[in-house]
């Protein structure tokens, strides 16, 4: 490098590519970019279905949400081939596959698990839990009698029901 290079600000993007190059990872780099670019080579609402996960070898992993999108990645798969490997670098090898796999992860995003809710001890157990204590001093025991007894009523009141 000469002394005007160095007296001008340069990018880290540049010194990145520089070195990249200089070690010969530029067109595996330029391979595994691919995940990173994977948003922008789709288009948004398939980039919210489907996420690429990994390159290994020369097969591109790529999640989607569900049995519909899966379907129509397969469709789309030599479409995206074409537009994956027109983004990589010259000298990159090519990706020759897409799998696809199936994970819910768009809709537990979205959605919070239900809280089950709880059955109310009737006045009945109630009366049968306090009779179970009166013998009992220790407080402490107590309380722990008292909570196993009435999570005990509880789950089996949550079986009857189903």
């Amino acid at each position: 490098m000469n002394r005007e290079i160095l007296s001008q600000p340069i990018s880290a993007r540049s010194v990145l590519g520089q070195v990249l190059e200089h070690f010969g990872l530029t067109a595996g780099f330029s391979r595994h970019n691919i995940v990173n670019l994977w948003p922008s080579i789709v288009n948004e609402t398939v980039a919210r279905h489907a996420k690429a996960d990994r390159i290994s070898g020369s097969t591109l992993h790529v999640i989607v949400d569900s049995s519909v999108w899966m379907n129509e990645m397969g469709a789309l798969k030599k479409v995206l081939l074409s537009k994956i490997n027109a983004c990589l670098d010259k000298g990159a090898a090519p990706i020759s596959d897409i799998r696809y796999q199936q994970r819910s992860w768009a809709r537990d995003q979205d959605s919070k698990p239900a809280i089950p809710v709880e059955p109310e001890i009737d006045q009945k157990e109630l009366r049968v839990i306090q009779k179970l204590l009166e013998p009992i001093k220790n407080e402490d025991l107590r309380c722990v009698i008292k909570r196993v007894r009435e999570k005990d009523w509880r789950l089996k009141r949550r079986r009857s029901k189903n």
